[in-house]
């Protein structure tokens, strides 16, 4: 087990080494929730509690062997006539080995098109769509990997854009205590292909995360603590902020997700809250009441199906709110 932990650290080094070195990003929807639980914990997890697949984008070792023939599906309404969609499904392959697999799409409306003289030509769609296929295995009573493969496909109007990214996580639980610990890289990948032909190759998205989840073994509360873009220290700020003026300690909180979950003995529903530090220094528009910052959420089973409600604030433009339909598939008997 040593030696696979270690070759899988090497890995993630020497990917986040290589990838600091780039400078353009592209393909940010990779970093979008994909369903109202995930977009209630801030929209990233790496050490979620429980046994919904759709935080196996956070990191694949989450996809448990408790979940096994599930289905999740997420729609998201956006702003402007944009907005995105998920699916996720998982089996299990083996006693300790588990198998997930999905899609996330984005679509940026329609939009009308001109040529060089500024003659319309029609009305054209813009999307993003990337397929992915996870596995994690459970190595002992302790520890789980999980890694994740996935291509991505950019269509904006004629011009085509392709991509390759993996995704590799860890996780660490503690049963006994309520503690879970996980570490994932996200979007290890090129756009090897893009929108011209001589357009040089870009590197997707790297987020490196951190996180612990702790359950208060005497109150329904699990509370959640995640550090993202760990490979790097500056975030590039919007113009509401001047960058010179922020401190150690705000460059710092900028990294963290702090959320809570309510999760009552029966397991039939849940209540999730969290605040993304970066968000909510970045959304707030001067003298405009927000909740940049701010997601949160409910679930609840009617019947053998969780419907789930979240909203997050991801553009001063709107709230966007996320509906997500999970069921277990065995028993509809299937």
């Amino acid at each position: 087990m040593k030696v696979r932990i270690n070759i899988f650290m090497s890995v993630v080094l020497l990917f986040s080494t290589y990838i600091q070195a780039q400078s353009l990003f592209t393909m940010s929807f990779l970093e979008q929730p994909v369903s109202a639980h995930h977009a209630a914990l801030g929209g990233n997890n790496t050490s979620y509690l429980g046994h919904d697949i759709s935080f196996l984008v956070s990191n694949p070792a989450l996809l448990s062997i408790q979940s096994s023939n599930e289905l999740s599906v997420n729609v998201a309404s956006y702003f402007a006539g944009s907005g995105y969609g998920s699916g996720i499904y998982s089996r299990l392959l083996h006693e300790r080995g588990m198998l997930g697999a999905g899609f996330q799409y984005m679509g940026y409306g329609e939009f009308t098109g001109f040529d060089e003289y500024g003659v319309e030509t029609g009305t054209f769609s813009a999307r993003d769509v990337a397929f992915f296929v996870s596995y994690s295995q459970q190595l002992n009573n302790y520890f789980s990997i999980g890694a994740t493969v996935k291509p991505v496909l950019g269509v904006y109007e004629r011009y085509v854009s392709y991509a390759l990214a993996g995704d590799m996580g860890i996780v660490f639980m503690d049963k006994e205590n309520g503690l879970q610990v996980g570490f994932s890289a996200k979007n290890i990948g090129v756009r090897f292909a893009g929108y011209e032909s001589d357009e040089s190759a870009s590197m997707l998205p790297l987020n490196l995360s951190l996180g612990a989840s702790k359950k208060l073994l005497h109150a329904p509360f699990v509370f959640h603590l995640t550090m993202q873009q760990l490979q790097r220290w500056t975030y590039d700020v919007s113009t509401n902020v001047d960058s010179t003026s922020i401190s150690f300690v705000g460059e710092l909180a900028r990294h963290f997700i702090v959320g809570v979950d309510v999760l009552p003995p029966s397991d039939k529903f849940w209540l999730a809250l969290s605040y993304n530090f970066l968000r909510g220094q970045e959304l707030p528009v001067p003298e405009i009441f927000s909740l940049s910052g701010f997601s949160g959420g409910i679930g609840f089973f009617i019947k053998d199906v969780e419907l789930g409600i979240g909203f997050g604030s991801y553009h001063q433009a709107a709230t966007t709110l996320h509906i997500s339909l999970r069921t277990d598939l065995t028993k509809f008997g299937l």
